[in-house]
């Protein structure tokens, strides 16, 4: 009774463990395209609150008076917000073609690291894309007093690690 137990289960995760398949969804482990995924979802909640805000300043504008100068303020900042929503739809846009190619190519490689018995994903393609993103987003402007504040921080010596 007992071998007629254990020899199917032995059996059945021998047939499980022996099955080699590739994942059909390797490329949303990519930390890459989570990061693509991650931006897009940054964009549409920022273009979110700039409809809200557009909502405002037309309710604004409309109970505007005509002829005091408000209604000018008013539709200026309207337009303005109405330029930045443009400018959010746009990246939601580019945002959504550059998940859609990440997915693409990341699949590529899992399956060609698959292959050749390569781990995935590449550490050294992932860090290399994380230094250039914090590159693209470092603040361009190095105001004096910025610098020179980072600069005590930097060399204040760092306190011992207390040990509880």
């Amino acid at each position: 009774m007992k071998n007629s137990v254990i020899f199917p289960l032995i059996f059945s995760f021998l047939l499980v463990s022996g099955c080699d398949k590739p994942n059909a969804d390797a490329y949303k482990l990519d930390p890459i395209f989570q990061d693509y995924q991650q931006q897009l979802a940054a964009t549409n909640s920022d273009l979110e609150g700039l409809k809200k805000q557009a909502e405002a300043s037309k309710k604004d504008l409309s109970t505007s008076k005509a002829q005091s100068g408000q209604a000018a303020i008013h539709r200026k900042k309207l337009n303005e917000l109405l330029n930045k929503i443009a400018a959010r739809e746009q990246q939601v846009r580019f945002w959504k073609i550059r998940i859609e190619s990440q997915a693409k190519a990341s699949q590529k490689e899992y399956l060609q690291a698959r292959s050749e018995g390569r781990p995935w994903p590449d550490q050294k393609k992932t860090e290399a894309y994380m230094t250039q993103k914090r590159l693209r987003q470092a603040k361009m402007v190095w105001d004096q007093k910025d610098r020179i504040k980072e600069y005590e921080e930097s060399s204040k010596p760092k306190p011992p690690p207390s040990s509880h």
